[in-house]
């Protein structure tokens, strides 16, 4: 890995409501470019936020992260969340340094059973579809799950 790098967890668990705004807010930035509904615009958004049906973060099973070292991000080409080309993975475009962090990343995350998604190098899975996808695995540990407000406890508890 990265020599003196922790791993901070920026991102986890996200509800399915969260998910579908987010989804809709990415939609509503493409609207006019495809046509609506089209395998060009789902792809599109696809490429800034998964389909609230697939998505892993409502299980609880996909993860934001980035290393650090002595409290502050390491290169790794772009900020966290930027979603532009060279926030992919292989992006061709970004330094040398950042590449091999991205890899070592990568490495690490994959030697603990994470799957990564290429298109975000910050975003890894485990137990979700694309986990399972990735590995070849019949079908997903987690599936989504909502959590609603347990009227006599208060506490937030799955639906």
């Amino acid at each position: 890995m990265i020599p003196g790098a922790t791993i901070e967890v920026v991102y986890g668990y996200r509800s399915l409501k969260r998910q579908r705004e987010l989804y809709a807010q990415i939609s509503n930035t493409l609207v006019g470019m495809y046509e609506p509904g089209s395998v060009e615009e789902i792809e599109a958004i696809h490429k800034m936020i998964a389909l609230p049906e697939v998505s892993g973060h409502p299980t609880g099973g996909a993860v934001d992260l980035r290393p650090l070292v002595d409290g502050e991000p390491v290169d790794m080409g772009t900020t966290i969340w930027d979603f532009t080309p060279d926030s992919y993975v292989f992006s061709p475009y970004i330094t040398k340094e950042a590449w091999k962090n991205r890899q070592s990343l990568r490495w690490v995350m994959m030697q603990e059973g994470f799957a990564p998604f290429d298109g975000e190098w910050w975003h890894f899975s485990y137990g979700d579809r694309e986990w399972a996808s990735f590995y070849g695995k019949p079908n997903a540990i987690y599936d989504q799950l909502e959590f609603a407000k347990n009227q006599n406890s208060g506490r937030m508890e799955p639906k």
